[in-house]
């Protein structure tokens, strides 16, 4: 069953796994994806705040460089149980407003529910600026799948922590 609608049945995938991390690749000759520096928090300092000496230490602690910018993380979805075509949306969100600052339409083709699909795609910058975020993958472009949580902390000193 390969059309364009949702599947009959009403049966909705089953998210397998959704990271975020630094970087993904695929090997050519296996296939295999190799999902390198994944991660559940972020930590960011200001130029002005980053001058104090707590800032300093705490910085040299977590390998922390001021204004400096990871670049574009990537996004690793792992589904089964994709009948047909499935329109989903993959939606960083900020959890205490429930506000998103960026979302993808994302449309999984599959001949057959038993197989696995891996889906790997860079996302955008992470907006620098503290609070709880998710990254959600939603079917139908509203029920949750699942997702997966981002911290975001200020470095204010000797007493951050890391994850």
């Amino acid at each position: 069953m390969t059309d364009s609608t949702p599947n009959p049945a009403g049966r909705k995938p089953i998210l397998q796994a959704l990271l975020i991390a630094d970087h993904i690749y695929q090997d050519r000759k296996s296939g295999k994806m190799i999902i390198a520096g994944t991660f559940t928090g972020m930590y960011f300092i200001s130029k002005e705040d980053a001058q104090t000496p707590e800032a300093q230490k705490a910085m040299e602690k977590m390998s922390v460089t001021p204004g400096h910018r990871s670049g574009s993380p990537y996004a690793y979805i792992n589904l089964t149980e994709v009948h047909g075509t499935q329109d989903l949306k993959l939606r960083y969100a900020n959890l205490e407003d429930d506000s998103t600052v960026f979302q993808f339409d994302i449309k999984v083709q599959s001949a057959s529910p038993l197989a696995t699909h891996e889906i790997h795609l860079p996302l955008p910058t992470l907006p620098q600026k503290e609070g709880v975020f998710a990254l959600e993958l939603l079917w139908h472009n509203e029920e949750p799948l699942g997702s997966t949580r981002i911290t975001v902390k200020t470095v204010k000193g000797e007493g951050a922590e890391e994850s």
